[in-house]
């Protein structure tokens, strides 16, 4: 592992990361069960009446994936919280490559409309930064 990937404030880095995903995504995800229509509003994306069902339904996925961000703070031992929180970020970041890849592919096919890329580039790069964070092996437990 590269020195400048060493020690705990890259570990400190990977939490503030799963806190700031999670909250982000646990909101989203109440608000779209809550206001769907309004959340994608705020998301620039505008919908049709009739879809609130679905829409809710995503927002109970988002919720839960934004909540599993804060699954490995209650492990109380260091190690094990480490490598819950390695463990998580290989969990969600494959399911944001697939919404990434998915929401990508339908704005490119005419599927859905062009603000859908916004979940298509956030989505990416949070994968991208946790695969980083798994790649630099800075949440292994031996560092």
């Amino acid at each position: 592992m590269s020195e400048r990937w060493n020690g705990e404030p890259w570990r400190s880095r990977a939490k503030v990361l799963s806190v700031l995903a999670g909250a982000t995504d646990t909101t989203t995800g109440i608000l779209l069960v809550a206001a769907p229509h309004f959340t994608l509003h705020l998301m620039g994306i505008e919908t049709e009446d009739g879809n609130e069902t679905l829409i809710r339904f995503i927002g109970a996925f988002v919720l839960g994936v934004g909540a599993s961000y804060f699954l490995p703070f209650l492990q109380r031992d260091r190690d094990q919280r480490i490598a819950a929180l390695r463990s998580q970020f290989a969990t969600t970041g494959l399911i944001r490559l697939s919404i990434a890849l998915f929401t990508g592919a339908a704005v490119a096919s005419g599927a859905l409309i062009a603000p859908w890329l916004s979940v298509t580039a956030s989505d990416l790069a949070l994968a991208a930064v946790q695969g980083l964070f798994i790649r630099s092996r800075v949440l292994d437990a031996e560092n």
